[in-house]
């Protein structure tokens, strides 16, 4: 495999290593252009506008983001799997949430769980905690290297509403259901 990597979305993307690639084919990476170096072999660079990337030079990681499960009053637990260190070692990994969908460290509003001890490949299981009842939440796993940060794609879930909030929603379940049933009796 060979990567292309695009400094401005800190992202890489994977092509075919071997006799798929031709010298005269562009290979589309994330709205650069990505073009075979003359005499294309398995460990061929790729030119892009950004330069030269060699296939054992580093990128970020990769990282998946898992299902959430146990969700909670406040708590819920999701994690995550690290893929791919992109060649250079992971300096920290775990996962963040918040009510902004596709949420980066630093962002306003995001809580960081980093995995303790930290995790370099493989995967982790983390608690989310301070969750407000019945709200919207997104979370993504995340790894990083000294290149940058990667993270996986959003999970979205929506925290359990509160023992009261459930005692409403059955109350006013109940009362459209006799509601129902003394309107039917009455015509009937």
């Amino acid at each position: 495999m060979s990567l292309i990597a695009n400094s401005q979305t800190k992202k890489a993307d994977v092509f075919p290593a071997g006799g798929g690639q031709s010298e005269n084919t562009q290979y589309k990476n994330f709205g650069t252009f990505g073009q075979p170096s003359a005499g294309s072999s398995a460990n061929s660079s790729y030119k892009n506008k950004e330069g030269f990337l060699n296939s054992g030079d580093e990128v970020i990681p990769m990282v998946s983001t898992s299902n959430v499960f146990n969700i909670n009053l406040d708590l819920a637990t999701s994690g995550g799997e690290i893929l791919d260190n992109g060649g250079a070692e992971i300096i920290s990994s775990g996962i963040i949430y918040s009510q902004t969908a596709n949420a980066e460290i630093g962002d306003l509003g995001v809580t960081v769980v980093y995995t303790d001890p930290m995790i370099e490949d493989g995967t982790f299981t983390l608690t989310m905690s301070g969750l407000v009842n019945g709200e919207t939440y997104y979370v993504r796993a995340f790894a990083e290297n000294e290149v940058g940060y990667g993270y996986g794609d959003d999970v979205s879930f929506v925290s359990v509403p509160t023992l009261g909030e459930w005692g409403m929603i059955t109350l006013a379940s109940l009362l459209a259901g006799f509601g129902g049933w003394f309107v039917w009796r009455r015509v009937v």
